[in-house]
């Protein structure tokens, strides 16, 4: 039957070579693999914390049960990632702009210049890579230029989501 399409016909299907004769881009599996990792990390790190609930509300449950434990055992991974950020939004508006931030955006702005609320900052910006990448805000042509700031996010998620399995 024409028109049908049958399931087993996408067995075979190079994703990556679609999207790129597609979207008439460049990606490459291995430059791109930060972002299967990220979708991973966020997805455990919602659904252990945040009751898979992207939300600010949620980030702000999750904090205060678990600050103390998590400055207690990471205050040095919360600093640099902290700082990492703070070094690249307020030397840059657009890329703050590009966050995309809806409420508690002068917030967080005064919060990394302030370094106030470093722990709330830290995930709520990690909440809003989450946002514009599910939502498509990266445009794919230059979403292998994101490589560092998805390294630098999952490094801090993978030690967020099993800080019980560490000791402070």
């Amino acid at each position: 039957m024409k028109g049908i399409l049958k399931i087993n016909n996408f067995k075979n299907i190079d994703i990556i070579k679609k999207i790129n004769y597609k979207n008439n881009v460049k990606l490459n599996r291995n430059n791109i693999q930060y972002i299967l990792d990220f979708v991973l990390l966020w997805n455990l790190f919602e659904l252990k914390y945040l009751k898979e609930c992207t939300k600010k509300n949620k980030i702000e449950e999750f904090i205060e049960k678990n600050e103390a434990k998590i400055i207690g055992i990471y205050s040095n991974e919360i600093n640099n990632i902290f700082i990492y950020f703070k070094d690249r939004y307020n030397k840059n508006d657009d890329k703050f702009n590009n966050l995309n931030i809806k409420d508690k955006k002068e917030d967080i702005k005064n919060n990394l210049v302030t370094w106030d609320n470093k722990l709330f900052t830290v995930i709520y910006i990690i909440s809003r890579f989450r946002n514009n990448l599910f939502h498509w805000s990266k445009r794919i042509e230059f979403i292998d230029l994101q490589k560092e700031n998805f390294e630098k996010i999952n490094n801090f998620l993978c030690e967020l989501i099993f800080i019980e399995n560490n000791k402070s």
